[in-house]
């Protein structure tokens, strides 16, 4: 795993998986996958453009907290 503090090995997989969002079927290739926790931290998922570019709209609803994909 790499970002702008430099890269870190891990022990871990690298799957590909189709998931449904709105009856949308989504293709994630290349999803890592640890055989560890990280540290002690909580690490919630993130949401990339692999999963945003395969719609047309995206609605952040800050005010009753939901995401929705058209």
């Amino acid at each position: 795993m790499g970002g702008a503090g430099g890269q870190v090995e891990y022990d871990g997989f690298v799957i590909q998986h189709t998931f449904h969002i709105s009856d949308k079927p989504i293709a994630l290739k290349n999803i890592s996958l640890l055989k560890s926790k990280i540290k002690n931290e909580t690490v919630y998922g993130n949401i990339g453009q692999d999963i945003i570019r395969q719609f047309s709209i995206m609605i952040l609803n800050f005010k009753d907290m939901f995401i929705q994909f058209n």
